[in-house]
């Protein structure tokens, strides 16, 4: 199976790796993914076995794309399901001889599937298919039979106790409320939300609850996290150092009590976990990501330009900059109230 991906991608996919574990109950099940967005999924009980592939930017050179066309070749699998849209990865599994090719008919592949499928549209032009119903539609169309929609990932033993130690040699202890904060976005710095917003937040939380406040950031995003510490009357924890892996950040996520965030990776590995959510979305449209879940609040400006879907605003980010701290608090402070 080609997982999607973004990281928060492979979480929304999940109920249609639940649905393909159902369908065949003792295959031996493969996730195939960019080889650091596997920690997603691992521990998880859909899959058997995981095969690495390189970074996106390498499979783009024909060296290593033919070496993971090898490496699929060599695994003998009779049947793929593609999550991802590209050519590319159609090509990978034609390459590898993978039996049955099962995936959306679209970006020109459909010749090198065995079985393309129709790409669902939207009700109206205006509209969009949110992500996590695009990929319950690519199972049905498949024939798997989706009785369970829920988003869920999980945790091995590493994990709880990566987290136990990160958070003890950091004085956090038991009871400590613990707000997680994820400031960056790997898709661009469009989807986020301002370093003060994020301070006052943080201060907030601090000053009003007493909270430990824990602020993630992926790779190239230490700059952001720092700014935002700098801005801060508290002192918030950081992962910088700390050595984290996707899927020890499982973990660190698992133990939040609140989780806020632009629309990004780990916003999904904290719904998945059943956390109090709260996602501000900027240059991307609020539907792609729409959820039924109660204890998530997605929060947007709706302004004229927005969704742009630029990585970068070319204007001044209003989409941003007019959703206020008050509002982030209001809405993270119900959502514990909820919680009691």
């Amino acid at each position: 199976m080609r997982l999607p991906n973004w990281v928060g991608d492979i979480g929304l996919a999940t109920p249609f790796y639940r649905a393909v574990r159902a369908a065949f109950p003792e295959a031996q099940i493969c996730a195939v993914g960019l080889g650091a967005t596997l920690g997603i999924v691992a521990d998880a009980p859909w899959f058997d076995a995981a095969l690495p592939l390189p970074p996106r930017r390498e499979l783009h050179r024909v060296g290593p794309f033919w070496r993971a066309a090898a490496e699929v070749r060599r695994a003998r699998f009779d049947t793929g399901y593609l999550l991802t849209n590209s050519l590319s990865s159609a090509a990978l599994f034609w390459l590898g001889r993978v039996g049955r090719r099962i995936g959306y008919d679209r970006d020109g592949r459909g010749l090198l599937l065995t079985d393309p499928l129709p790409v669902p549209r939207p009700e109206a032009p205006d509209e969009v298919v949110p992500i996590k119903e695009y990929y319950l539609n690519l199972a049905r169309a498949a024939g798997l039979a989706v009785d369970d929609t829920r988003v869920e990932l999980f945790l091995g033993a590493d994990d709880r106790l990566f987290a136990e130690r990160f958070y003890g040699e950091r004085g956090v202890a038991a009871g400590d409320l613990v707000v997680g904060m994820n400031p960056g976005a790997a898709y661009g710095a469009a989807k986020c939300w301002r370093a003060d917003y994020y301070a006052a937040t943080a201060d907030h939380f601090i000053r009003a609850r007493g909270a430990r406040v824990i602020l993630f950031s992926g790779p190239g995003e230490e700059r952001i996290v720092e700014e935002i510490a700098a801005l801060m009357e508290g002192t918030p924890l950081t992962v910088i150092g700390a050595g984290v892996t996707l899927k020890s950040l499982k973990g660190l996520i698992a133990r939040c009590d609140l989780f806020v965030g632009n629309d990004s990776g780990p916003i999904q590995i904290a719904i998945a976990f059943n956390l109090p959510v709260v996602t501000i979305f900027g240059s991307t449209p609020v539907e792609y990501a729409a959820t039924d879940y109660p204890r998530v609040r997605q929060l947007s400006a709706h302004v004229e330009c927005a969704p742009c879907k630029h990585r970068v605003c070319p204007i001044d980010h209003r989409c941003m900059t007019r959703v206020t701290p008050d509002r982030v608090i209001r809405e993270a402070e119900a959502l514990l109230a909820e919680a009691g």
